[in-house]
């Protein structure tokens, strides 16, 4: 089931590459990235082994790729130690490098540099729990993170992010259920924040 989805979608995106519309780069782990024209990015896949209970449909989402604190280069583990989450809507640099860092975005032409980035569980708890994984000498950081980015209309719709992260996830969501989630918890809670 998988192969005719992923052909379909590659097949589409050459297509419309060969056009000047987009470019499409098939990665190691089976996933496609599109590049769009106005300059946003998305991942294609389906659920893997790790989301064997999710839906098995396409959908943008870039999985977290390193979780073992060892993977991750020391200098980063010692700002992530010195951490102190404020309640300010834009990350700080320290949290911008250690996201893009983590989510490995880097090697998609991506940075959450300037970009507004929600927390489905969050920004507090992300951290907070990631550091305190740390150090209490436990070897890996916050299980189930996913990383949704988000296309113009997307950002319009979820109140002017950019991005959303998932954490503790059992199973990948598409993304305009990740949004509507986003908006009736920030609707509730009468205001506009950067995630809960």
């Amino acid at each position: 089931m998988k192969r005719p989805i992923f052909l379909l979608l590659f097949l589409t995106g050459a297509l419309f590459a060969a056009q000047g519309h987009i470019q499409v780069r098939k990665s190691s782990d089976g996933t496609f990235t599109v590049l769009r024209p106005d300059g946003s990015l998305a991942v294609y896949g389906v659920a893997n082994d790790n989301y064997s209970q999710g839906p098995q449909e396409t959908m943008p989402y870039i999985c977290r790729k390193y979780y073992v604190f060892s993977e991750i280069p020391a200098t980063l583990l010692k700002k992530l130690a010195q951490l102190s989450i404020t309640e300010l809507s834009e990350l700080s640099p320290n949290e911008v490098e250690y996201l893009n860092y983590v989510f490995d975005l880097g090697q998609f032409g991506y940075t959450l540099e300037g970009k507004r980035v929600a927390f489905l569980k969050g920004r507090r708890n992300y951290f907070d729990d990631e550091k305190s994984r740390y150090l209490n000498g436990q070897d890996r950081g916050v299980g189930g993170s996913v990383i949704y980015l988000l296309d113009k209309n997307q950002k319009e719709a979820s109140g002017g992010y950019d991005a959303i992260v998932d954490s503790w996830a059992v199973f990948i969501q598409p993304t305009k259920k990740v949004i509507d989630r986003l908006v009736r918890h920030n609707k509730k809670r009468g205001h506009w924040q950067y995630g809960y």
